[in-house]
């Protein structure tokens, strides 16, 4: 069975451009590509739709949808989440332990991971979506969190990981789990979106599930590019 797999980091739905709240750009290209499983960073959740960003794109395209809160950011919930075609059987909020002597001057604060599985035509799919620290020792905390993770069968891990592909700390996830930017054309990055020199976001999936194809998208909505994965379970 062919899947597509999205991870998209929307900046609260902020329009990189406009700098306004802008639901439809987001919309848009999600229609535009059709994938069946979305992770989301930087999104805002509440228990009312009208809070709850990922329910709120998700009510709008017939998806399924699940938020998960890492801090609060002007009193708001803030965090990752899913949307999904199919059902979300359970989800799990994993906390990554914020370093107790900080180092950096990039503001720290509370990152998690997402878990959740997925039940596609009776099989279970195990998705992590998790938004990592600026910091290397945030950073390292949150790879200690998904290594724990490396050894499951149909798993897929994405997100904004805030590191560069030469970064060290992504090896083991590199020679564990497949990673779609073997497929990626052109080594394209993926932030800024307006003029992209970045590569921060990423798509592992377990060694039993198989990648026909992956590219980041130019389509502008957040400061971020969707990076599109094609895989076969």
């Amino acid at each position: 069975m062919k899947l597509r797999i999205m991870t998209f980091n929307i900046r609260g739905c902020k329009n990189y451009i406009t700098n306004k709240k802008d639901y439809d750009s987001i919309i848009e290209i999600i229609n535009k590509y059709n994938p069946d499983i979305i992770g989301l960073n930087e999104v805002f959740g509440g228990i009312l739709t009208s809070n709850n960003q990922a329910k709120k794109i998700s009510k709008k395209i017939n998806y399924y949808s699940y938020f998960g809160k890492s801090t609060r950011i002007l009193f708001k919930k803030y965090g990752n989440a899913i949307i999904s075609k199919y059902p979300i059987i359970n989800s799990n909020i994993i906390n990554i332990p914020t370093p107790k002597n900080k180092i950096g001057n990039n503001l720290y604060e509370d990152r998690t991971i997402l878990s959740t599985n997925i039940n596609i035509e009776d099989k279970n799919i195990n998705i992590l979506v998790t938004h990592l620290g600026l910091n290397i020792d945030e950073q390292e905390n949150g790879i200690k969190e998904i290594s724990k993770y490396l050894s499951n069968n149909k798993t897929i891990i994405m997100g904004d990981f805030n590191m560069e592909p030469s970064n060290e700390l992504l090896s083991e996830l590199k020679d564990k789990f497949n990673s779609s930017d073997n497929c990626l054309k052109d080594n394209r990055c993926s932030f800024p979106s307006t003029n992209p020199t970045n590569k921060l976001d990423y798509i592992f999936v377990s060694k039993d599930i198989k990648i026909i194809d992956s590219d980041i998208k130019l389509d502008i909505a957040s400061d971020h590019l969707p990076y599109i994965v094609d895989i076969e379970i």
